[in-house]
């Protein structure tokens, strides 16, 4: 598994204590995106490498994306971020249910506020 249950319920045990919660399916999807962009650039990758592929991808969504969430596509999508995240935690030997235990912590103690889409920011990032 790629992180136990009870690393699970212990992050969604923060989300409920801060009041995230699901106002529209972009949210925590435009959260992911930019953590992702930050896991890019801690591996070396330029910005013009990030804008290239990102551009790339719209392209490709502005073509076959449908006008209205599907579920099912956002579970497609889900297991193709997590299969390129244990493809790149196992060639870079990060166990992903240790980082994320690591990183609970410094999370848990920093403040946090939901922005319109009820996803979990920083007071001072509510807005970016």
């Amino acid at each position: 598994m790629f992180v136990s249950n009870g690393t699970i319920d212990r992050v969604m045990i923060w989300c409920t204590q801060h009041k995230g919660h699901m106002a529209h399916e972009r949210g925590w999807a435009l959260k992911a995106l930019g953590e992702m962009v930050e896991l890019c650039f801690a591996s070396g990758a330029t910005t013009e490498q990030i804008a290239t592929t990102i551009s790339a991808e719209i392209d490709k969504a502005d073509q076959d994306a449908p006008a209205v969430p599907v579920h099912e596509d956002m579970r497609e999508e889900v297991a193709d971020v997590l299969v390129n995240l244990i493809v790149y935690c196992r060639l870079n030997s990060i166990d992903p249910e240790r980082a994320v235990l690591s990183k609970l912590p410094v999370i848990e103690a920093r403040q946090w506020e939901p922005d319109a889409d009820g996803v979990l920011r920083r007071p001072d990032r509510i807005n970016t």
